[in-house]
């Protein structure tokens, strides 16, 4: 009974992830290119978003496909949790090196 509910908000999570991985793609492409200061804070802070939001996805992924072979979707759970842990461990750290660096103010 819960599983269309969590689909739904899988989905739309879905979407999101692909906005930040977008945003993230763009200002870290400005920041390497152009050294905007503004755009390296943007890009770690999207890059620690997706993570996060990426679990979600990878989860809902795993319910929706555990019914069609659990042994891949276990798998594909474990190498997904693992990237959007990775992500947001990078992301974070990066981040908190930023507002170190900022003296706590960004």
């Amino acid at each position: 009974m819960e599983r269309p509910s969590f689909d739904r908000f899988a989905g739309t999570i879905a979407i999101l992830t692909a906005i930040a991985g977008f945003a993230y793609s763009v200002t870290f492409a400005l920041y390497v290119k152009k050294g905007y200061d503004w755009a390296y804070t943007a890009s770690v802070t999207e890059l620690a978003v997706g993570g996060v939001l990426t679990l979600v996805v990878v989860v809902g992924l795993y319910q929706r496909l555990r019914s069609v072979d659990a042994s891949y979707a276990l798998l594909g759970l474990l190498f997904g949790g693992l990237g959007a842990a990775g992500a947001l461990i990078h992301g974070s750290y990066d981040l908190a090196l930023r507002i170190k660096d900022a003296g706590g103010a960004l």
